[in-house]
């Protein structure tokens, strides 16, 4: 998932940024890594050493860094609630890695493990997750998602789930009838993005 696509989906949520924040399967972080970039008010690319438009003739070190100084100017500091889940340890090294890269490391919760066994300490909240589409996971990719959806009501009542899938066979099998949907693209794969009201 690319952050452009991961930054309009928290947009999409009408995701407010001190309502605690649970990806229950992070891979490399990116849904994470941009809500806090959101709630942070850090603009895109802010942390990037280098820039291909350096290279143009009418590029002015001047009028570039008092853009970079005003933008900086506009972060802020909030209290943030954001958690990052996922049983590869090799993903979570990465979303820790991406982390530590634009200086969020400390603001975010990075835990590896199944999120079945994730009790969250909150009593409301929201998910906003990418689970796998089943290319790889191949024929329990419906079981999958059964799970999945079992799991979300039994451990976080309260919360509002998003979930942003092109198997549309698999997220019948969550149990739950969404409260919206929206058509989103992720790279070529026409996917719904479903809202899920967990009671």
């Amino acid at each position: 998932m690319n952050e452009v696509l991961a930054a309009g989906m928290i947009m999409l949520t009408g995701w407010e940024k001190k309502t605690p924040l649970v990806d229950p399967m992070c891979g490399s972080g990116t849904i994470l890594t941009e809500a806090a970039m959101i709630a942070m008010n850090m603009a895109p690319n802010l942390k990037r050493k280098d820039f291909g438009f350096r290279t143009w003739p009418e590029y002015s070190p001047i009028l570039f860094n008092n853009v970079k100084t005003e933008e900086q100017n506009k972060m802020r500091k909030p209290s943030l609630d954001l958690t990052g889940i996922d049983i590869d340890d090799n993903a979570v090294t990465l979303a820790r890695k991406a982390l530590g890269k634009i200086g969020l490391r400390r603001e975010v919760k990075i835990k590896t493990m199944d999120f079945r066994d994730y009790k969250p300490i909150h009593d409301h909240g929201m998910i906003i997750t990418n689970p796998p589409y089943g290319e790889r996971i191949g024929d329990n990719i419906l079981d999958f998602y059964q799970t999945m959806g079992d799991a979300f009501k039994q451990n976080f009542q309260g919360y509002d789930a998003w979930l942003i899938s092109s198997n549309k066979q698999a997220l019948k099998q969550i149990g739950l009838k969404d409260s919206k949907r929206i058509k989103l693209y992720n790279g070529k794969l026409e996917c719904d993005f479903s809202k899920y009201e967990l009671y």
